[in-house]
């Protein structure tokens, strides 16, 4: 197992897949699980979770039968890699919102969980998108999980979370989640 795949049970599942016998259900469950505790931390409501899972093993399952797999590189890697495309095409999809004032309220280094507040409502699609894009091009992981975290908590509770709460969804403390925001709001007024 390298650091970029998955353990066994993915190839348990692809070896299942290949046969003329279909995988289990305790199989196809075993690597599942695997999935959401790799995507656990990206900020997806539990059924977007769900969805996002089911559908790449599914595609996995279905590229294994057909030997479209590449036999020199392991599975888990390929599963992981559409595991996560999916998991970004649902959070960019999440986040489309409209409005206007966010850049502003997100450079004020004390306004903690207001910033976040406004996250949800006041940044145009196309600027939170290119904010996003910005903060990954910067390799600023830590942003883009704290906006997509912060999205996912807001739709899923139907209000605007704290970065306390944020924080501990991703592990870390309020005030990353506070410094992550600052930087995302100057990429969103670049």
């Amino acid at each position: 197992m390298t650091a970029r795949s998955l353990p066994d049970p993915v190839d348990a599942l692809v070896a299942a897949a290949r046969t003329e016998n279909a995988p289990t259900a305790a199989q196809h469950q075993a690597v599942l699980q695997l999935l959401e505790l790799w995507l656990a931390r990206r900020g997806l409501s539990p059924a977007d979770l769900d969805d996002v899972c089911a559908e790449a093993v599914l595609r996995l399952v279905r590229v294994a039968k057909a030997g479209e797999l590449d036999p020199e590189r392991p599975p888990g890697a390929w599963l992981r890699v559409v595991a996560d495309h999916l998991a970004l095409d649902v959070l960019r999809r999440n986040k489309r919102r409209s409005g206007g004032e966010l850049s502003e309220a997100l450079s004020d280094p004390r306004a903690g969980d207001r910033l976040a507040a406004l996250l949800d409502s006041s940044a145009a699609a196309t600027d939170v998108e290119r904010a996003l894009r910005l903060s990954g091009d910067a390799n600023d992981h830590e942003a883009v999980r704290a906006v997509a975290s912060w999205l996912s908590l807001a739709e899923a509770d139907g209000e605007a979370p704290s970065t306390r709460q944020v924080g501990e969804r991703l592990g870390v403390s309020h005030m990353t989640v506070q410094r992550a925001l600052r930087r995302f709001g100057e990429r969103l007024s670049q």
